[in-house]
């Protein structure tokens, strides 16, 4: 190597972002345990207990890639939180 000679630096090996999945259950026990088994499973997650707090992340997470929700949760319908995504990616919901 010559003086004023620059040396190539290899760019930082960047690994793929995990998928981030919201999950949405009201009972804390059902959805810590949920929550572990995917993250044991390469996932991101993502925890609400409640319709409203799922749509609030949501709306401030853009990268979510799925949602596994309690079909029986208080409040809100559970299919309020299926529009949100279909809405964000222009897509009528099913």
């Amino acid at each position: 190597m010559r003086p004023g000679d620059v040396e190539a630096v290899p760019a930082p090996v960047r690994r793929p972002l995990k998928p981030t999945v919201l999950v949405v259950e009201h009972e804390a026990i059902v959805r810590m345990d949920l929550a572990t088994e995917l993250q044991d499973h390469g996932f991101d997650v993502l925890e609400a207990a409640s319709a409203d707090a799922a749509l609030a992340l949501f709306r401030s997470c853009p990268d979510l890639h799925a949602a596994v929700v309690d079909v029986g949760l208080r409040g809100r319908r559970p299919v309020t939180i299926w529009f949100a995504p279909c809405a964000r990616i222009g897509r009528a919901a099913p």
